[in-house]
């Protein structure tokens, strides 16, 4: 099994890490997937959370796009460890929305990065061509 480290954080006092099981990837396991019309291309990523090195959580995470840009997000949440409390009471942490949070942001966060990437690279090439341009050379393609 590819697995893939995606993010680390602190919560509740615990060292909680997550990861993307790669081999996973677009595979629903029977979950429903139901976005809405503006959406033209999805994927489904595979999560496992440890918490001080303990599975605690799986989340399966369908990601809706329109376009080149992430749309919707759709979370299925199992709890695995005794750990994770079933509801959250009082005035403390969620720790199941935090860690949800977490592994959302992350993934938000390299689509982010990425699309800067994408767009340097574009600025740099284009760039590229129009000095080679002004210097009398021609590219065939």
């Amino acid at each position: 099994m590819s697995v893939s480290f995606v993010a680390r954080g602190h919560i509740a006092g615990r060292v909680v890490m997550a990861f993307e099981m790669c081999d996973l990837r677009d595979y629903q396991l029977n979950r429903d997937f139901d976005f809405t019309s503006a959406v033209d291309r999805h994927e489904i990523r595979h999560y496992e959370l440890d918490a001080n090195g303990e599975l605690v959580l799986r989340l399966v995470i369908g990601l809706g796009y329109d376009g080149e840009y992430l749309r919707e997000v759709i979370v299925y949440v199992t709890k695995v460890g005794a750990d994770v409390p079933n509801v959250h009471v009082g005035a403390s942490e969620d720790i199941v929305e935090s860690v949800v949070r977490l592994s959302i942001m992350c993934r938000a966060w390299i689509e982010y990065v990425w699309w800067i990437a994408v767009d340097l690279v574009k600025t740099a090439v284009l760039s590229f061509v129009k000095s080679l341009a002004e210097h009398g050379y021609v590219l065939a393609v």
